[in-house]
């Protein structure tokens, strides 16, 4: 995936994440008080924790190093470069979409 894809997605599960509580932002306003409060009174939902929240779900740059893998789409370019290079070749084969959409 590509960062940019990254960040919308992040943000698509978080929004998800977040939808049971769109009332809760709103909510200090009206004075009432808010479900996200009531199952979690030590964490109040406001700008800052919404920022920790969403660094704490973004993924960290370690956990991207495998985007700097330089994937090859043929085997056979694979198994000629890891020749050239005497490297070995790790073949991924699935059967099916990798993130389950059929």
């Amino acid at each position: 995936m590509q960062p940019d894809c990254l960040v919308r997605v992040s943000a698509a599960i978080l929004a998800l994440l977040l939808s049971p509580l769109c009332g809760c932002v709103n909510s200090e306003k009206s004075g009432t008080t808010a479900a996200f409060a009531h199952a979690n009174p030590e964490v109040v939902l406001n700008d800052t924790t919404l920022v920790a929240l969403r660094e704490r779900i973004l993924a960290a740059p370690q956990d991207l190093a495998w985007e700097s893998i330089a994937w090859r789409p043929s085997l056979w370019e694979a198994v000629l470069e890891g020749d050239r290079e005497e490297r070995p070749v790790l073949l991924w084969a699935m059967n099916g979409h990798p993130l389950g959409c059929t």
